[in-house]
Formats: C-alpha cells, structure tokens, sequence
C-alpha cells in the first residue's frame, strides 16, 4: 500500500522551488496530472511513477513507501566511474581513527576518482 505519496511529492517538488507545471515539462506530462497525483486523487503509472523518482534523484521505493534509499543519475558515467564512486562512498563511510584528516588509502581513492573523471573522452 501507498502511504504519503502526495505529501512525499510535494515536499520534493517545494524543495527544488519547482511549480507543478515544471515537473509536468520535465517528465512529459500535464500539470493538472502533477496536480491529481498532489492530490492523491490518482495515482501514476508505474512508469510516470519512474520518472518522477528519476527526476527528484530519489529511489521509486522512496517515492511511493519513504524507504530511505537514494538514488543518483549515472546516465553518462562510465561502469569505472560508477565502481569508483561506489568505492568512494563507502571508503568515506567507514571510520577511519583520523579524525577530519583523510587516510592514505582515502587519499590515493579520492586521486583515481578525479583522474578517472578529468580524461578526455
């Protein structure tokens, strides 16, 4: 069951400062649509659904049930990069004992992510 979907989606559109005709123009749909879905006197398709939570950066479980899960756009982003990155997140997550300063090994990772992201194509 969908609970807060309305609120869920105003919130995300308020937060970026977007109209409902904005968020209509970015997923191809009309703002009265946007506005039935605020409303919560109809919910979307599964694939408008899709590309609310891809607009708004945010997982379709989060959209429809508030999990908590993210999500980032790698559409452009190469399968390195997106390891990389994936490598980064959780070497920063993980305690490392030295206080604001980075370790050696977060500091050699933050140096491949940059020369990963900076050649040229």
């Amino acid at each position: 069951m969908v609970y807060d979907f309305a609120s869920r989606l105003i919130a995300l559109r308020k937060k970026r400062a977007w109209s409902q005709k904005d968020v209509a123009q970015r997923i191809g749909k009309s703002d009265s649509a946007i506005g039935t879905y605020e409303n919560d006197t109809a919910m979307p398709s599964l694939e408008t659904a899709a590309a609310l939570a891809d607009v708004f950066g945010v997982s379709l479980d989060y959209l429809l049930e508030g999990e908590k899960s993210r999500t980032i756009s790698v559409k452009g982003v190469t399968d390195t990069q997106i390891c990389l990155l994936m490598e980064l997140a959780q070497e920063f997550a993980a305690p490392t004992g030295h206080g604001p300063m980075m370790s050696s090994s977060q500091e050699r990772l933050l140096s491949r992510v940059i020369a990963e992201f900076v050649k040229l194509k």
